[in-house]
């Protein structure tokens, strides 16, 4: 059986891949060698405040993580902002 080339596989370059979907390590090892860098990306559900401070913190849905997360509002960036800033790394 011959292996099909895909052109679009090369490497540094960048793929989009479920967690169940890694064969090495174990799903379980694989989150528990996360660091705090680890990327998310979600949608924002709501908002909370603090004090008098209004809309603070979001709340977010990440896709593969149950239950929503809180996020200090000044810590988002929109996914156009994180792309330019790994463009920039990877000159």
């Amino acid at each position: 059986m011959q292996e099909e080339f895909r052109a679009d596989v090369n490497v540094n370059s960048l793929k989009v891949f479920k967690l169940k979907d890694v064969f090495f390590p174990e799903s379980a090892d694989v989150i528990s060698k996360a660091t705090p860098e680890l990327k998310l990306k979600g949608k924002i559900i709501d908002f909370s405040d603090s004090g008098q401070s209004k809309k603070e913190f979001a709340i977010l849905e990440v896709e593969g993580i149950q239950g929503p997360v809180v996020v200090p509002v000044e810590k988002l960036k929109s996914i156009w902002e994180e792309d330019e800033a790994d463009a920039h790394v990877s000159e």
